[in-house]
């Protein structure tokens, strides 16, 4: 029974704070169209820290996808593997799915994140809580070393 009300309760949060909403103010911001939304482009990424976020517009042949990853763990093989957040809406259902991915890299492919896995849809969801707050109060790294203090920046995120 407990197991049944953890992933009721975990998958209640994630919806209540993985809105399509905020997602979509992701893709809007200034920042965020300059340097982080070319999505195959390995210097179109912004980080936090430990932390980094990525967004892919919807195109024809692809659903928007906005990206996290950040602390995660050793594989077996002793490899060092960040922890993947993917977010993609999914316009047939109107809502934000989960996808994760064992590896870094593009040859590691997404698939969704099962309900039952309650630690990765709160982490996710925690994560997805902090992008406005890196984005606002952080210094953030571009792609290309570029470091950028979101208080130096105008509304159209250009340094003043």
């Amino acid at each position: 029974m407990w197991e049944y009300s953890k992933i009721v309760h975990y998958r209640k949060l994630y919806l209540q704070d993985v809105t399509l909403e905020k997602y979509k103010a992701v893709f809007e911001r200034p920042l965020v169209k300059k340097y982080a939304s070319e999505y195959l482009n390995e210097n179109s990424i912004l980080y936090f820290g430990d932390y980094s976020l990525q967004v892919r517009p919807e195109t024809a042949d692809n659903c928007s996808r906005l990206t996290l990853n950040g602390k995660g763990k050793y594989d077996p093989n002793g490899v060092w593997q960040p922890s993947f957040y993917h977010f993609e809406y999914d316009q047939s259902e109107d809502k934000i799915r989960l996808y994760t991915q064992d590896g870094n890299g593009y040859e590691f492919e997404p698939y969704e994140v099962s309900y039952n896995d309650t630690h990765t849809y709160d982490a996710a969801r925690q994560h997805f809580n902090l992008i406005d707050i890196w984005l606002t109060e952080y210094a953030i790294k571009t792609g290309t070393g570029k470091v950028i203090y979101p208080e130096n920046l105008d509304e159209n995120g250009e340094e003043v």
